[in-house]
């Protein structure tokens, strides 16, 4: 409904400054319930030195993620 509304982005940004990401953030970080691994994506791609690891429950969207990735951070 987020991204209806057009609000999806700044819920996001407001996420990125809860945990205070960076473009210099290193280190792993587990997404538990990553979907289609689109807030992985946009992780890895704004902070490329953070390991990425996203797990669901739903191996159709399991699926649809390895499909998109693109960083080698992104598994």
């Amino acid at each position: 409904m987020l991204w209806e509304c057009g609000l999806a982005d700044l819920v996001r940004e407001d996420f990125y400054r809860l945990f205070e990401f960076g473009p210099t953030t290193s280190g792993h970080l587990l997404d538990a319930g990553c979907g289609t691994g689109v807030e992985t994506r946009n992780l890895g791609r704004r902070m490329p030195g953070l390991g990425l690891h996203g797990v669901d429950i739903s191996s159709v969207a399991l699926t649809e993620a390895v499909n998109c990735a693109e960083n080698d951070n992104v598994r």
